[in-house]
C-alpha cells in the first residue's frame, strides 16, 4: 500500500510541475491597478530582459478548482511584496503563460501559488503564475 501511495504522489507531483519552471529575477516594481489586481515588472538575471505581468485571480474560472484559491493568490502577492522590499534576487515561475504582447515581454496570469524549491542546501519559496486561457 505504501508503494502505491508513493507512486501516486510521485506521478501527481510530476504532473503538477510538467511544463513549469522558475528563473532567478530582479523584482523591479509591483503596482496595484485595481482591487487585488497588480502589474509586476521584473528583469531576468540570466537574459537581462525585462518582463511585465498583469496579475489577477479569476475567481469564476477557478470556482470548482481547489488547486488555486483567492487565499493562495493573496499569500503569493504578499510574498512578492516582501521580496520586492528586500531588493534581493528572487525566483519567479510559470506553469502556463498567457501572452498579451510577446514582442514586448508582456504577459498575464489569472492565478498564483507558492511552491518550495531546493536551492543549494535550503528550500526557498517561489511564486508561480498560472494562466488557464491563452
Amino acid at each position: 500500500m505504501k508503494n502505491i501511495l508513493a507512486t501516486f504522489l510521485l506521478l501527481l507531483s510530476t504532473q503538477v510541475f510538467a511544463g513549469g519552471g522558475s528563473i532567478e529575477v530582479e523584482l523591479l516594481s509591483m503596482t496595484e491597478t485595481e482591487d487585488a489586481e497588480y502589474t509586476l515588472k521584473y528583469r531576468s538575471i540570466e537574459s537581462g530582459e525585462t518582463y511585465t505581468v498583469y496579475l489577477s485571480y479569476d475567481k469564476w474560472g477557478y470556482l470548482f478548482d481547489s488547486w488555486y484559491s483567492q487565499d493562495k493568490y493573496a499569500s503569493a502577492i504578499n510574498l512578492l511584496k516582501k521580496q520586492l522590499k528586500q531588493k534581493a534576487p528572487a525566483r519567479f515561475g510559470w506553469f502556463r503563460r498567457c501572452v498579451v504582447d510577446e514582442s514586448k515581454n508582456i504577459y498575464r496570469s489569472d492565478a498564483l501559488d507558492i511552491f518550495e524549491e531546493r536551492n543549494a542546501d535550503k528550500r526557498i519559496p517561489v511564486v508561480y503564475a498560472f494562466c488557464e486561457q491563452g
